[in-house]
């Protein structure tokens, strides 16, 4: 045979469970409320962040520009003007007149 249902230990159970779920859910709630404000304030930083990111693209292009002129003026210069090579034979008369003042120096002593 059944035995007859405790109604009041069945709602006192019901109550406390119900009790337990609306801490739990608040907990939630809470938990959600933090995560949402921590990502206001991390999509700010992530905004400053593309900024200054764009910022320092926009001056990196002007560097890359600046490069290229001064590659282009190096290149035409190279082209325009070639460098003059210096003769053997100056050297060598160079040398010599050196090598006659030394030992002219030297004589004299």
């Amino acid at each position: 045979m059944k035995q007859p249902i405790d109604w009041e230990a069945e709602m006192l159970e019901i109550r406390n469970k119900a009790t337990a779920a609306a801490r739990h859910s608040e907990r939630v709630v809470g938990g959600v409320s933090e995560l949402l404000l921590e990502q206001g304030k991390l999509k700010k930083k992530l905004a400053e962040g593309l900024e200054h990111s764009q910022e320092i693209a926009s001056h990196l292009g002007l560097l890359i520009e600046v490069q290229n002129g001064l590659k282009r003026q190096v290149s035409y210069r190279n082209t325009a003007a070639p460098e003059k090579q210096k003769s053997p034979i100056l050297f060598t008369l160079i040398g010599l007149l050196l090598g006659i003042a030394v030992s002219a120096a030297f004589s004299w002593s």
